[in-house]
């Protein structure tokens, strides 16, 4: 049987590469990977248009590996683009697994240091939060769920922020939010949440 894809995506301000180091793991390992760069990754765009990037990746992924469906790994702001993905855009029929790493599920006070699209979304209390944590629990009945996060990051902040309802719990001491995605101990709890 073939092995599922594990889609990355990344963070504001970054691309596919961020995960380079992350992905050279994952298929040392023996995965499939295909990380998504998104556009404009500075903010100006909603999450809603980064999600519909994602849902097009997928899609295009599935039908080139034929499988009916992905693992997503999602780092930072990527964990609420997939979320998007996953709840409003019929994204749970096609993943199993959803781990995200260090993402504001419940918003970041740095959403407050910007004022574009993305940076409005972000912040404690923002209407689009409240909508995608309205109704979260019945999409994460639906997949296995994982976050990862560490209570030094000074970019999610509060750091609990983090926290996903309904998801396997991994706190890790790592001392920098970038560092999430090349630290040993993140790379082994990524790999871990995938099965690999």
């Amino acid at each position: 049987m073939q092995r599922r894809p594990v889609v990355l995506v990344h963070g504001i301000y970054d691309d596919a590469g961020a995960f380079d180091v992350m992905r050279a793991d994952l298929e040392s390992r023996g995965a499939v990977t295909s990380a998504v760069s998104l556009s404009p990754n500075n903010g100006d765009a909603s999450i809603v248009v980064l999600a519909a990037q994602l849902s097009a990746h997928v899609e295009a992924l599935c039908a080139r590996h034929d499988v009916p469906k992905v693992d997503v790994v999602a780092f930072s702001l990527g964990g609420l683009v997939a979320r998007h993905f996953l709840q409003r855009l019929g994204g749970a029929r096609r993943a199993e697994r959803f781990v995200c790493v260090s993402s504001p599920h419940r918003g970041t006070l740095a959403g407050h240091f910007l004022q574009n699209a993305v940076a409005r979304e972000l912040r404690p209390g923002s209407d689009f939060l409240a909508d995608l944590n309205r109704d979260w629990s019945v999409t994460a009945e639906q997949l296995e769920v994982t976050s990862i996060w560490t209570p030094f990051d000074a970019i999610i902040v509060p750091a609990h922020s983090s926290r996903l309802d309904g998801a396997h719990d991994v706190q890790l001491p790592v001392l920098l939010h970038p560092w999430m995605l090349t630290d040993a101990r993140s790379l082994r709890a990524v790999a871990g949440a995938l099965g690999l």
